[in-house]
């Protein structure tokens, strides 16, 4: 259970997977203090779930003419690893081996540059507010 606030919300790795769902977007960004634009533009090189941590280098942003786009920190603290909870470590790996045969239907394999979140193409997914 993770304690938002006064109120219980429950936490297990199986409703983290989907991480497109605001809720869950939400906890993630709870449990790193990271921005959802950071979250977006991390790469599976990103993420070392041994030292449990997240190497923060860029962040991705839509334009108003709709294409995406990702920028470095402005300041070398925006460039900074961000220690993970254990289970959080153990939700991204979970995360991966489940992009692994998604990504193998599509025609292509599972790379370390890949995004951690994902469409099953390998886009990233809606920065649209759900």
């Amino acid at each position: 259970m993770l304690e938002f606030g006064k109120k219980l919300v429950p936490f297990s790795s199986t409703s983290m997977l989907e991480m497109n769902s605001p809720r869950n977007w939400c906890v993630a960004i709870l449990f790193t203090r990271s921005r959802r634009s950071e979250l977006l533009a991390l790469h599976w090189s990103d993420v070392d779930p041994l030292l449990c941590q997240i190497s923060v280098t860029q962040s991705l942003h839509r334009l108003r003419n709709r294409s995406l786009v990702f920028r470095q920190p402005k300041t070398a603290k925006g460039r900074r690893l961000i220690a993970l909870s254990p289970s959080l470590a153990l939700v991204l790996k979970e995360h991966k081996e489940k992009q692994m045969p998604e990504r193998l239907m599509m025609g292509t394999s599972l790379k370390e540059n890949d995004l951690v979140f994902s469409t099953p193409e390998g886009k990233p997914p809606s920065t649209r507010h759900h």
